[in-house]
């Protein structure tokens, strides 16, 4: 979070500092606090690169190949589509049962 806690309003300050346990340092609550949502921040970006065999969105000839994390909800939002449109498309059964080395084909799926 560029900025730091400057970058907060005064509205979220007084929230945070009234969770805090009384007498602890201010600055140290907030540095402690935008620390976290920076944190979590760089997770989300991470989780939405996308992984396995192919690094681009699909744009009509692109697989993916499943690794340790994945889930179809996960690779649709990747590449732009569903998961119903993958699993249709790879002959998915069920949704929630992909493997690890799994290749699947993106192609042509378009957009949600």
């Amino acid at each position: 979070m560029a900025g730091g806690y400057k970058s907060l309003s005064e509205k979220e300050v007084e929230l945070i500092l009234m969770e805090a346990p009384r007498g602890s340092d201010p600055k140290k609550i907030l540095d402690e606090y935008i620390q976290e949502v920076a944190a979590e921040e760089a997770l989300t970006q991470e989780n939405l690169k996308p992984r396995g065999g192919a690094t681009e969105p699909a744009t009509g000839g692109s697989q993916h190949v499943v690794v340790e994390g994945d889930t179809l909800s996960k690779i649709a939002e990747w590449y732009g589509t569903t998961p119903e449109k993958i699993a249709a498309q790879n002959k998915i059964k069920d949704v929630n049962k992909i493997k690890v080395g799994q290749k699947l084909n993106l192609r042509n799926l378009g957009e949600k």
